[in-house]
């Protein structure tokens, strides 16, 4: 059993992700603008991109209000499609920011992690370093540091998700939730993401003289992901496995109304998740000063961001005896589409 779950999941996974064509992205060279200003930069290349991936992560949790019977469970797949908007696939390069920093040539809209892999853009930079020979004053200029093309990776604007998840029936109105992404990928990008929930069933608390027109539940789930991309090679890596990683743990509070009609529900669900991104340029990266003085880099860059959002979702289930068949749609910052297939059952 687990083996097959483990090939379902490499196969689910393989689904979302077998057109993604993304090249290697080039933030390290942003560490030749000096490290204050290349921190500026990277916090403005990261900007929104943990909210984007944790939204991916936390959207479509529950498509129904109801728990399932004790030791009944439930098993599946689901994949997601996240809309990314072009403010969050480029910034504005405000030189005003920097210190010793100028756009040269070409466009000062410049790409972020989901950008394109091309910029336009040159910067010029004047750094001074202090060393045991004293002041060294470094004059050259940069090519705007690339996105790994969420447009070329998978033909769109979007950003795809897949997970497998498994629901689990252990007290009355009370359903315990497993989520998993594995840790599977190409050369350019890998993710891994886990997460477990608890949904607890409301309309048993009802008098049996109320008629509500729907059922009703909470939601309460953890989920933790962590992505990477790999690094163009440059000169200045002195590692292997020089990378761009983003870790996120996202804690999630949801209410959830669904109306049973015949073999068709429908549910909708609205409520408020908190989460805390970290952003980290993995690695060690060393710059040539002169012949004398190397300037060395260890993990140089990291951003952080603890944010909450709300969120809200509605969405339809198809259930047949033998298989249950859902799509949604999220109404939120990044809005994303849903669709999942499951298999369900129950002890008689």
């Amino acid at each position: 059993m687990k083996n097959h779950c483990f090939v379902a999941a490499k196969i689910l996974f393989i689904s979302v992700s077998f057109s993604l064509r993304a090249q290697v992205v080039t933030i390290d060279q942003a560490l030749k603008l000096g490290r204050e200003n290349a921190q500026i930069y990277f916090d403005s290349y990261m900007d929104d991109i943990g909210d984007a991936l944790s939204y991916s992560a936390v959207s479509h949790w529950v498509h129904s209000a109801q728990a399932r019977p004790r030791w009944g469970f439930e098993l599946g797949g689901r994949v997601s499609f996240m809309l990314i908007p072009r403010k969050v696939r480029h910034f504005s390069f405000d030189s005003a920011r920097y210190t010793n920093l100028r756009l040269i040539s070409g466009d000062d809209e410049v790409p972020t992690l989901f950008g394109p892999d091309k910029s336009s853009a040159r910067i010029g930079y004047s750094v001074t370093y202090q060393t045991p020979q004293g002041s060294i004053t470094e004059n050259g200029q940069i090519q705007a540091p690339s996105g790994f093309d969420l447009e070329r990776a998978f033909s769109g604007h979007v950003l795809p998700a897949g997970f497998l998840q498994f629901d689990l029936g252990v007290l009355r109105n009370v359903e315990l939730k497993l989520r998993f992404a594995p840790n599977f990928g190409r050369k350019e990008f890998r993710t891994l993401a886990f997460g477990a929930g608890v949904l607890h069933s409301l309309s048993d608390y009802a008098s049996e003289k109320a008629e509500f027109p729907v059922d009703l539940g909470i939601f309460l789930g953890y989920m933790f992901t962590q992505n990477s991309w790999a690094l163009a090679p440059s000169d200045i890596q002195k590692s292997s496995g020089s990378a761009l990683q983003v870790r996120s743990n996202i804690a999630t509070f949801t209410m959830v109304a669904e109306r049973e009609l015949g073999r068709f529900s429908i549910y909708g669900a609205a409520g408020l998740d908190f989460l805390f991104t970290e952003a980290t340029l993995k690695g060690t990266y060393e710059y040539s000063l002169s012949a004398f003085y190397n300037e060395i880099f260890t993990d140089p860059l990291d951003s952080q961001s603890r944010r909450g959002f709300l969120h809200a979702e509605a969405g339809a289930v198809l259930k047949l005896s033998f298989l249950h068949i859902s799509a949604g749609y999220s109404f939120q910052r990044f809005s994303s589409f849903q669709a999942g297939v499951s298999i369900p059952w129950n002890p008689k």
